[in-house]
């Protein structure tokens, strides 16, 4: 019986040293893009969406961006309008993540496509940001 019990807790000591060795603080910068160097400034850019021109004003400060507002008042109802419509989720993807560059919403393709172009064009027009994404 003494046995029995040792070895199960032998057992549940060594998985509690596995678990905690597992045990990783979560860092919210994992996900990040590196920075786009120490570049600050505010610029917009402009792409053609599915219904009309996308804007995307992107606002950087020592290389990571701050601010993103997105605008498409002419996109298709429905998707492309969605993906406008939910900007503060796109927008927060783009700060969040500090990266124009957006995983396509299903339906809404060509707008988060245009989203995409139209923040790189800001990008551009941030000097400092060369060399940092892929026009």
């Amino acid at each position: 019986m003494y046995r029995k019990i040792s070895g199960f807790f032998i057992i549940v000591l060594t998985l509690s040293l596995i678990l905690s060795a597992c045990i990783v603080e979560y860092d919210p910068t994992l996900n990040m893009h590196p920075a786009y160097g120490t570049a600050s400034g505010t610029a917009t850019g402009s792409a053609q969406g599915f219904g009309g021109t996308v804007t995307v004003t992107l606002t950087l400060k020592d290389g990571y961006i701050e601010n993103a507002v997105v605008s498409g008042p002419k996109e298709s109802t429905g998707y492309g309008a969605n993906a406008v419509a939910s900007a503060g989720g796109m927008e927060g993807i783009i700060v969040g993540t500090n990266s124009v560059e957006l995983d396509t919403l299903s339906g809404a393709s060509t707008t988060t496509r245009a989203i995409t172009a139209a923040g790189k064009a800001a990008l551009s027009k941030i000097p400092g940001t060369e060399g940092y994404y892929t026009p």
